[in-house]
């Protein structure tokens, strides 16, 4: 009796761990780049304190042809320097993509990845109402083409050290 109530209690917690885990691995072995983002207002009360943004992959990925349903992957690739990505193919089927760099999204209209939306802490709130012009969103992409925010920029310093200067 005594181990089953064991194991229904350190399964889970297990579950998590291996999760958490997975998606820090995930962050940390991802290739870095930058992509530019565009604000708008989408008051949503209930959501916390995010920063709403459209990512600018510099041209329409979906077009008037997407299919509703169907992941997209987009290949990328890094020029010089820069850890800003350059768009070079769009594939329907992510099962074709044959590049080393992609990222995967949905088309509903604008191409959705789940980087569309940034956290910022409560002390923030009352300085960044909107998206400040010239902001850029740092991403890791593992190998499965999935992106992951790891800082919000904006002229190129973290937000923090922004909301700190203004």
């Amino acid at each position: 009796m005594k181990s089953a109530s064991l194991i229904s209690v350190l399964l889970p917690l297990l579950v998590i761990a291996g999760w958490a885990g997975y998606h820090e691995y995930s962050v940390r072995s991802g290739t870095e780049v930058e992509f530019k983002v565009v604000g708008y207002d989408p008051r949503d009360l209930l959501s916390g304190h995010y920063l709403n943004y459209r990512v600018d992959y510099g041209v329409d990925v979906c077009g008037s042809n997407y299919r509703r349903d169907e992941d997209y992957c987009v290949c990328l690739v890094q020029t010089g320097l820069s850890t800003s990505p350059l768009l070079v193919d769009v594939a329907v089927s992510c099962e074709s993509v044959s590049c080393p760099l992609y990222l995967r999204g949905r088309c509903t209209g604008r191409f959705h990845t789940g980087l569309e939306k940034f956290y910022f802490p409560d002390e923030y709130k009352d300085k960044l109402r909107v998206v400040p012009p010239n902001s850029s969103i740092r991403v890791k992409i593992d190998r499965m083409g999935r992106g992951h925010v790891v800082d919000f920029l904006v002229n190129g310093v973290p937000l923090s050290e922004y909301v700190r200067a203004n």
